[in-house]
């Protein structure tokens, strides 16, 4: 039967539909350009015109792209030829724009109307020239850059064709430095850094590099006044075709002054709340005259004078003035640092500069509220919310401290969980209070000059989790952390002090008869102290920006209890006895290593392909049988083997065949992972990328509560687990949204489908992951 009210709705959304056709139509695009006017309508293309057998750098052709490129009206994710095949911000600036609106009216001009761009705001001649120059300045000093206008078939409309003529690269042939005798010794340090080399492409931008560089040389050692522009450069382009031979040599016009060894005289600091307080009192320290207002110094003076590497009678080295102005403003207390260097007389003869420093302090007192919403892999969704009171200088020497109050609460979306909602919902909240210094608080480590920036942080916390349906546990923590950098891309972070105990409260009958079964379960989550240690150290060269390889590693060794066995066995106990105990409670003794390497192979400056390998295991003896539950790993999710959900596959061959259904205990005490990603501009800001993620995690000894989990050799390749997929990245520069979408080829255990491929339904091994932050 029809229904007379089915018709209604099917007429009114025909006339509407018919409505809509009849604006689009009646609408115009350029029917309201200002005269001589013409709507650019993007980039049909651009043309390398160049020899196959020529290789032309990625580098100058991004940015000669770069250059180029505009976006037109109604662009696609912000690119030169990609539009949206609706014009609407077009349309309803030229249906609007000559009309006065109020109103709702106005609201919709304001909103949805977009100006027309135009061929003269594109300025083609413009950024041919730009573009030339780029070419010019990486060393292809034929290269030149034309363009033609695309007439399209609305004669007020037009598209740009770009054709780029590289023509020969030049090369460095021979690099000659001719300094005076007294500055040779300094110019001729460190060869290694230099920025130009025999045989690299000549580019523009590596002679301003080797400039700053010489410059920086010659200010660390006296020449206060240098600059990267009293250094010239004299090119020969003639001698040998497509060479350059370099002539590097300080300009003749030099202002004597700057050709001086200069040494530091007296030095000053004035230290004001604000621009007009007055400075009413004075102390000196180490030959250091330091002035504030007030009745006493907001900053200890041992403190101010310790991060100052400047001293009376030294000469001028511009690596210890940057170093000083980086600690001061690291104490976190001052909103403005300036050094004012003065010679001492205006003789021709003077060497000396006095130094003042104006500092002004800060606002010291920071809040922050941090808010959002958290939807997990294991089907877990809910929001967070996290309380930040930090006081920065709170006792006078620089330090930080800070209170912390989180709390989340999540509810289970599967259609498994069965019950009310207080018993399927889970919640956490928690404090912490950490003290923070911007340096090595330790003996004998808080006064020595660091190039690199240092620091130590002190932590306390306790936690409560309630984990839906399973138990609800109380957790304490202590930390003490020192990290320090002893080059631009090594790290290291040692920690004396990792305390944790673990309370358990209460548990629920179905997290009983998961523990009954699972022995090593329970004891990696019962009443028990985790007194650990780490050290871990970290390779980083991703900044260098000239590297088409760059690599990230991190390697970290944690232990636990050992120093309080030893005491025990000491005492007479048995290191390797279980069941010794630390204030009334069982301890945790164990040893985790974990092994983490990422590369990053650029083929162009918006493609590559990352890789990441991480090994992981720990080793636990003595006092225990079980890693804790926090020390053990996992695998799956949208940041591991994204064709499969977080914690569902391993240990090892292991599969649920009882049904209890929960991911607490498919983790292990040895994890395997490779990864590798290609990842590529689709357009504008818009990335994809296509990989392949493989690894499980194993136990190290049999459990018969996990059959088939134990690593193996024999067995270890057919219980890794192989997923592919593809996925998009939207990069904003400061926050990258990813939706990735896994496939499995290969899961870790007898899916009762025989061969290789044993995902007995395609629509079972996909994975949808959404997420913040590239995987790795």
């Amino acid at each position: 039967m029809v229904h007379i009210s089915d018709i209604k709705n099917g007429m009114l959304k025909t006339v509407m539909l018919m409505i809509l056709v009849a604006v689009v139509v009646s609408c115009s695009t350029t029917s309201n350009l200002p005269e001589g006017e013409v709507l650019y309508t993007g980039i049909k293309k651009t043309t390398i015109n160049k020899p196959d057998s020529v290789k032309v750098s990625d580098v100058a052709l991004t940015e000669v792209e770069a250059a180029l490129a505009y976006a037109p009206n109604n662009s696609f994710m912000g690119s030169s030829s990609l539009r949206f095949p609706l014009p609407i911000g077009l349309w309803v600036y030229n249906a609007m724009v000559n009309h006065s609106h109020k109103g709702f009216g106005k609201w919709v001009f304001n909103t949805f109307a977009r100006q027309p761009v135009t061929i003269s705001a594109v300025n083609p001649p413009t950024r041919t020239k730009v573009a030339t120059n780029i070419l010019q300045n990486y060393g292809y000093f034929q290269g030149t850059v034309d363009y033609e206008l695309i007439q399209q078939r609305n004669p007020r409309k037009q598209k740009i064709s770009y054709t780029v003529t590289p023509g020969r690269a030049y090369f460095l042939d021979s690099i000659r430095y001719d300094f005076p005798d007294y500055q040779d010794s300094i110019v001729s340090r460190f060869p290694r850094l230099r920025q130009l080399k025999k045989g690299e492409q000549f580019s523009v931008y590596n002679l301003e590099s080797e400039r700053s560089r010489l410059s920086e040389q010659l200010r660390n050692s006296g020449y206060y006044y240098y600059r990267p522009e009293y250094i010239s450069y004299f090119a020969d382009t003639v001698q040998a075709p497509g060479k350059v031979q370099l002539l590097v040599t300080p300009s003749k016009d030099m202002p004597a002054y700057a050709l001086r060894r200069w040494s530091i005289g007296s030095i000053g600091v004035r230290m004001r709340r604000n621009v007009m307080d007055k400075l009413t009192d004075t102390v000196s320290v180490g030959g250091v005259l330091m002035e504030h207002s007030g009745e006493r110094m907001p900053v200890a003076p041992r403190i101010l004078f310790r991060n100052m590497y400047i001293r009376p009678g030294d000469m001028f080295s511009q690596r210890k003035a940057d170093a000083t102005t980086t600690n001061l403003s690291n104490l976190g207390i001052f909103s403005n640092v300036q050094f004012d260097y003065v010679p001492r007389d205006t003789t021709d003869t003077c060497t000396v500069l006095d130094v003042m420093l104006n500092t002004t302090l800060d606002k010291l007192i920071d809040a922050e509220v941090d808010f959002n919403i958290t939807q997990k892999s294991n089907s877990q969704v809910g929001p967070n919310l996290a309380l930040l009171f930090s006081k920065r200088n709170a006792f006078r020497h620089g330090e930080t401290a800070s209170i912390r109050l989180k709390g989340s609460y999540e509810w289970q979306t599967s259609k498994s969980v069965q019950g009310k909602s207080s018993k399927i919902n889970s919640y956490e909240y928690g404090i912490e209070a950490s003290l923070s210094y911007p340096w090595l608080a330790f003996p004998g480590l808080a006064s020595r000059m660091y190039r690199y920036p240092a620091s130590t942080s002190f932590k306390i916390s306790a936690d409560h989790l309630n984990r839906a349906g399973y138990y609800r546990l109380l957790s304490f923590s202590a930390n003490a952390s020192y990290t320090f950098k002893t080059s631009r891309t090594l790290t290291h972070t040692f920690s004396p002090l990792e305390l944790t105990f673990n309370k358990m409260q209460s548990t629920t009958a179905k997290f009983d008869s998961i523990t009954s079964a699972n022995e090593a379960l329970y004891i990696s989550l019962r009443d028990q102290f985790i007194p650990a240690v780490k050290y871990s150290i970290t390779y980083d060269n991703t900044s260098m920006r000239r590297k088409r390889i760059t690599t990230w590693f991190e390697a970290s060794v944690k232990e636990s209890a050992n120093l309080i066995a030893g005491i025990s066995a000491l005492a007479g106990s048995d290191f390797n006895r279980e069941g010794k105990k630390l204030l009334g409670n069982p301890y945790s003794q164990f040893t985790k290593v974990t092994l983490e390497l990422r590369n990053n192979f650029k083929f162009t400056q918006k493609s590559s392909i990352a890789t990441r390998f991480y090994l992981g295991t720990v080793f636990t003896y003595g006092n225990s049988s079980v890693a804790p539950y926090s020390e053990q790993f996992y695998a799956g999710g949208a940041n591991s083997i994204r064709a499969f959900a977080v914690r569902s596959i391993g240990p090892g061959g292991y599969r649920d065949a009882d049904g209890r259904g929960t991911y607490l205990d498919q983790s292990g005490d040895f994890r395997l992972e490779l990864n590798a990603e290609y990842r590529f501009c689709i357009t504008g800001n818009l990335y994809g990328a296509l990989f392949v993620d493989a690894g499980n995690v194993w136990n190290l000894k049999k459990d018969d509560s996990h059959p088939k989990g134990e690593i193996t050799l024999s067995r270890m390749f057919d219980e890794i687990a192989l997923g592919t997929g593809a996925g998009l990245r939207y990069d904003m520069e400061f926050l990258v949204l990813r939706l990735d979408l896994g496939v499995a080829l290969h899961a870790p255990y007898d899916t009762g489908k025989s061969g290789y491929y044993n995902i007995p339904r395609f629509k079972d091994g996909i994975a949808w992951h959404f997420a913040v932050g590239y995987p790795f």
